[in-house]
């Protein structure tokens, strides 16, 4: 898919977010969707589309140099988790800038589809949640390879991303979390979590040399009643915004909050 085209798409994408009828809130999703698919299948690339993005909000800083000669490769560090067969269990991603501007990252993460499969949403989609903390919302998930289904997924690919801004994304930061559900048959051992085509962008659309790093789900011999996760945790949220439309319900730092208000009187207060 063409740069030129990008733009079309999501300058219309973001254009329609300023109106309420439900018709053409529906046609922005179609939009978006069509961008992310194109992504799916290789088509496009995470660069293409911040750069797009850019030019659409006319938001992007100026033109940033080269990364000087010697400096380590931003990467995308999988994590890893420990559970009993029969067991869900989760992994976060974590984002290592290296000193890098990076405001969109895109990955490829491959799995054992029989033993320890990433978890199906209710849309077919992989189980995976984004971290509100990053206000990347048009962050998605999709199988490989394109079209699969079940068993035959032996992969999944992410693009964390806004279409409504390129703001760089922290150092350090949980990009998102996805969960696995132990196969009640699996044996002992540990099953790795395979990170590939890594891409990156800068907040102007440059594509970013970058890396990353495999994680595992390990599967214990003996059942235990809570499996540990590594990262723990996403939080805390920053504005209010993070709070609603159901928001407040992926923070567990500093707490798990109990509703939306719960959490709007932390970011107002920090109690």
């Amino acid at each position: 898919m063409k740069r030129s085209v990008c733009i079309r798409l999501v300058a219309l994408a973001c254009s329609l977010s300023f109106l309420y009828a439900s018709p053409v809130v529906a046609k922005r999703a179609r939009m978006a969707t069509k961008l992310l698919d194109a992504l799916y299948v290789g088509r496009v690339t995470v660069d293409e589309l911040v750069a797009a993005t850019a030019a659409s909000c006319n938001c992007a800083p100026a033109r940033s140099g080269a990364a000087a000669a010697g400096i380590a490769e931003p990467s995308v560090e999988v994590g890893s988790a420990t559970g009993a067969p029969g067991q869900q269990v989760q992994f976060s991603v974590i984002l290592h800038t290296a000193g890098a501007v990076v405001a969109g990252v895109q990955d490829d993460i491959g799995f054992d589809s029989i033993n320890t499969p990433v978890g199906v949403n209710a849309g077919g989609r992989p189980d995976c949640a984004v971290n509100p903390a990053i206000n990347k919302e048009a962050t998605a998930f999709a199988f490989q390879p394109s079209g699969c289904v079940g068993a035959a997924c032996t992969a999944f690919r992410s693009l964390v991303l806004s279409f409504s801004n390129v703001d760089p994304i922290a150092d350090g930061s949980v990009m998102y979390s996805c969960n696995v559900t132990i196969s009640p048959g699996a044996s002992p051992g540990t099953y790795p979590l395979v990170v590939s085509n890594v891409g990156m962008s800068t907040p102007d659309g440059q594509a970013i040399a970058s890396t990353g790093t495999n994680g595992a789900i390990i599967v214990s011999g003996v059942s235990s009643p809570t499996p540990t996760a590594t990262p723990a945790g996403i939080g805390p949220p920053t504005n209010k915004d993070q709070c609603k439309k159901g928001g407040w319900k992926a923070f567990t730092i500093p707490r798990a909050f109990k509703n939306q208000g719960d959490c709007i009187q932390f970011v107002n207060t920090g109690k």
